[in-house]
């Protein structure tokens, strides 16, 4: 079958640490050349691959090729789903990344000529597309930032001596006359937290006389921070910060229940692990769980990337790994226990060209599931040959099976969530298939 719809390139050239663009800039010439109708959308800081596939969809353009590796993929796909364009769009891996492993499933060629030939006779198969309801990571919220008194700080002249008005001893109070009084007044109290509860330290290493009192205490009428504020009542002090009290928000854009609170308020024991804020991911490749996402997680600030990183980082940090413990439950079963990885699979490849999933299929009703419970680390060396070759169900401690619905909630420890090699969030997590799925040249 052919088609004259002209196709949209979506580009990412920061794919492989530039190598995308590189090869992109090789190849450029023969397609424009097979292709001359083509167009090129290039992702960039302020606009993501996503952002790019789901601007396009909207536009009508509803012939794809994503230029990149699996997470260029797997963020094409999402922006996608938000247009609503499973239905309508085809699309075309150009495998221009490190990250190729969504590809090995699909034989995609890696070459100019016999990539054009694929894409000329627009073979496609109707592709499952995996959804994941998750916990995202919630980033930490910085503590205010504390006010200060620049006098309190030598302020130095042009010929290196402390001005007249910082030879005073640290931390006395500043006369009428001392300039420094009209040229940094202190601010008044922030209605967050009191700075006199933060101990002042000064140049010979001590805190000054007012600070010696015990935090909270009240302040004394002669001291002069208690006339910053006469009216603002004493707060409990606190160095710390509470995540919770940053709103969290759902996919339909409004805060979650349990943030509608007062801020500062105390914690429910639902909060704690924000069960009412999930956000769906889809996923084209492989998911995993546990020490797969571990690898992710410390392979991102690598500083070279190559296709063996991960299986390198899979074995340098087995040692420092704790297998955390997991219910698991998929077709009426329910299994808790440990376990070293848990991996939801559509394509077969993941990690560099593993097999962990060996018995996914792209067009399958179901998806792929592989977990390994707590094994030795021995025993995981010396059977690590059976990752590349289809064969880790071989191992009694190994589970490979299909299941169309997975649910992953914690007992203990921490359990991480990764797809298509992007780290997502954490536990509990509830995989299943779309009904629809989406037409891939092959």
């Amino acid at each position: 079958m052919t088609d004259e719809t002209p196709w949209h390139f979506l580009l990412n050239p920061a794919a492989g640490r530039g190598k995308a663009l590189r090869r992109w800039r090789a190849w450029l010439p023969a397609l424009q050349a097979a292709l001359p109708a083509m167009t090129v959308a290039e992702s960039s800081a302020d606009e993501g691959m996503a952002a790019l596939a789901e601007a396009a969809v909207r536009s009508g353009k509803t012939h794809l090729v994503g230029v990149g590796g699996d997470g260029t993929h797997h963020d094409i796909l999402n922006g996608i789903v938000r247009a609503n364009g499973l239905a309508s769009v085809v699309y075309a891996p150009l495998p221009l990344g490190t990250g190729n492993d969504w590809v090995r499933t699909l034989k995609t060629p890696k070459k100019v000529a016999p990539w054009l030939k694929m894409l000329h006779q627009q073979k496609t198969i109707n592709h499952r597309v995996g959804k994941l309801v998750y916990v995202p990571f919630t980033p930490p919220t910085p503590p205010a930032s504390s006010s200060f008194r620049v006098a309190d700080t030598p302020r130095i002249s042009p010929d290196g001596v402390p001005s007249r008005s910082d030879k005073r001893s640290p931390g006395a109070p500043l006369s009428p006359e001392d300039p420094s009084s009209l040229e940094t007044p202190t601010p008044p109290a922030s209605p967050s937290f009191r700075v006199a509860d933060t101990p002042r330290i000064y140049p010979d290493g001590a805190p000054s006389r007012s600070d010696k009192r015990s935090p909270g205490s009240p302040l004394s009428p002669e001291d002069p921070r208690s006339l910053e504020n006469p009216t603002q009542p004493t707060p409990p002090a606190s160095p710390s910060f509470r995540v919770a009290d940053t709103p969290r928000i759902s996919p339909d854009g409004a805060p979650s229940r349990s943030d509608k609170r007062s801020p500062g308020s105390p914690l429910s024991p639902e909060d704690k692990c924000s069960p009412k804020t999930p956000q769906a991911t889809y996923f084209l490749n492989v998911a995993g769980l546990a020490y797969d996402a571990e690898v992710v997680r410390r392979s991102e600030n690598a500083r070279w990337k190559n296709r063996w990183l991960y299986p390198v980082y899979t074995l340098l940090y087995l040692k420092d790994f704790t297998p955390p413990t997991v219910e698991i439950t998929y077709n009426g079963n329910t299994v808790v226990g440990a376990v070293h990885t848990v991996n939801l699979g559509i394509g077969r490849y993941n990690g560099g060209g593993m097999r962990l999933v060996p018995q996914a299929k792209p067009t399958a009703n179901t998806l792929a599931l592989t977990y390994a419970k707590q094994l030795p680390i021995w025993k995981i060396l010396l059977s690590s040959w059976r990752f590349y070759t289809g064969t880790i169900g071989a191992l009694a401690e190994v589970t490979t099976t299909h299941a169309q619905t997975v649910s992953i909630k914690p007992v203990k420890g921490q359990t991480s969530l990764e797809a298509d090699g992007e780290l997502l969030g954490q536990v509990p997590v509830t995989a299943s298939l779309l009904e629809q799925g989406f037409k891939v040249v092959v």
